[in-house]
């Protein structure tokens, strides 16, 4: 393949990446983002065992010794989220349309050797995107809430012999969060003493960090038409740091506590969960590849919620700040299931389809408006069309979350009631480039 191509599209990736700022955050409504290529998605991300696509780089590194030649994607999804909540005695609350696009891109060379293979990635695989309107039921839980969780994965598989092969891959995560809600003026007066009815203030987050994992694979072929495949990807913690800001606290007890234009530095904690995903691939015949992936997700390691103030001494605002801080979140560990099909139609033209059902981790008691998750289906389709030395992929998903009914005592602290009814539906578009295979 043309070192040259390689560099062009590394560059044209850099120069994308870094001009679209909200692009890296995901709006399929959870922290996982499940589309790391248009060819994985074609057929429901079913890919630790497959050995067809660059992006083993982060399905899982070992298979990258199976790849034929160098090769070097590009691709982009366009995520657009749609969001629906009911509260408790009231009518629907749309949540405000968003339309993520989310890079990825791979780079895989073996350097003329025989049983080493090397793997450069970028993904953005956590993540998250919602905005409710400023005058909504959410407003003193959450209004607008962003999370990316950008990855850059060096990798290298190591080919022991024609059926085993070992892969293994550093991942440096950049994390940025930002969340912005209502601040309850006159349920705060209150507090203080005195009972004034306020418009509400304004509540800015920021915080970022990075850290390191790792993901290691294990690929063995059964037979010349059968695989199976074990990939892990470790927890990465991140310490945040960042600013809280309040703004338009009006002239009340509130802004006399806090002054005009208040800002102080904040410390928090982050974990992004380690994953074990189990794979088998059969190639039925020269046509016709299926396989079915299960995902274990480990996040139990979601515990609490909390924010310090290291720079803040003042009791009464502390005390204030405290409200409803910590918050608990107890997450779940959880299943997903993925299958499918990728079907050779014509020497240049592939058929893909897939299905992929994902558990929810949040319980009920903890549920709140900033990650509205449920329960998702999504059916999956995809072609693949390949031209000289060049494949462009193209897939489509259709993300169903199963309705959810809540009632618990988030938003208490701040006045609010978040009870009620929620729907989601994301529709998902992927395409990409592969150039050298």
């Amino acid at each position: 393949m043309h070192k040259g191509i390689s560099v062009f599209l590394l560059g044209l990736f850099i120069v994308s990446a870094v001009c679209c700022d909200r692009a890296f955050a995901v709006g399929s409504g959870g922290l996982k983002n499940e589309v790391v290529s248009a060819k994985g998605m074609g057929r429901a991300s079913a890919g630790v065992a497959q050995i067809d696509d660059p992006a083993a780089v982060y399905y899982n590194p070992a298979a990258m010794s199976y790849l034929e030649g160098n090769a070097v994607t590009l691709g982009y999804t366009l995520e657009m989220p749609r969001g629906t909540g009911k509260p408790t005695g009231g009518g629907d609350v749309n949540m405000e349309s968003q339309n993520f696009l989310v890079p990825n891109f791979y780079l895989v060379d073996d350097f003329g050797l025989e049983r080493f293979t090397f793997g450069l990635g970028y993904t953005v695989p956590f993540g998250l995107g919602t905005d409710w309107p400023d005058d909504s039921y959410s407003r003193y839980v959450a209004t607008e809430s962003d999370v990316k969780v950008q990855n850059i994965n060096p990798s290298v598989s190591f080919k022991i012999n024609d059926s085993l092969a070992i892969g293994f891959g550093v991942n440096y995560m950049v994390n940025d969060v930002n969340k912005y809600r209502k601040f309850n003026v006159t349920a705060t007066n209150t507090s203080l003493g005195v009972p004034a009815a306020e418009s509400d203030g304004d509540f800015y987050l920021k915080g970022d960090d990075d850290g390191w994992g790792y993901n290691l694979g294990v690929l063995f072929k059964i037979t010349d038409s059968q695989r199976v495949a074990v990939a892990y990807r470790s927890e990465v913690d991140f310490d945040l740091t960042g600013t809280l800001t309040l703004n338009g606290l009006g002239a009340g007890a509130t802004a006399a506590t806090f002054g005009s234009g208040y800002s102080t530095a904040i410390e928090s904690a982050m974990t992004m969960p380690e994953v074990v995903t189990l794979g088998y691939a059969w190639d039925v015949n020269n046509e016709l590849t299926i396989e079915a992936d299960l995902e274990w997700t480990g996040w139990s390691c979601v515990v609490q919620d909390w924010v310090k103030w290291p720079n803040e001494t003042n009791a009464t605002r502390l005390t204030i700040l405290n409200s409803g801080n910590p918050a608990s979140k107890d997450w779940d560990d959880v299943l997903s299931f993925g299958i499918g099909l990728n079907y050779k139609y014509s020497d240049k033209i592939d058929l893909r389809c897939g299905y992929i059902f994902e558990e929810n981790p949040i319980p009920e008691a903890n549920f709140d408006t900033a990650l509205p998750d449920a329960d998702r289906h999504g059916i999956t389709l995809g072609f693949g069309y390949k031209f000289n030395s060049m494949v462009m992929d193209v897939a489509y998903m259709a993300l169903f979350f199963e309705d959810r009914d809540v009632a618990n005592d988030v938003g208490s602290a701040s006045g609010a009631s978040i009870d009620g009814s929620y729907e989601q539906f994301v529709n998902i578009f992927a395409f990409g480039f592969t150039y050298g295979y």
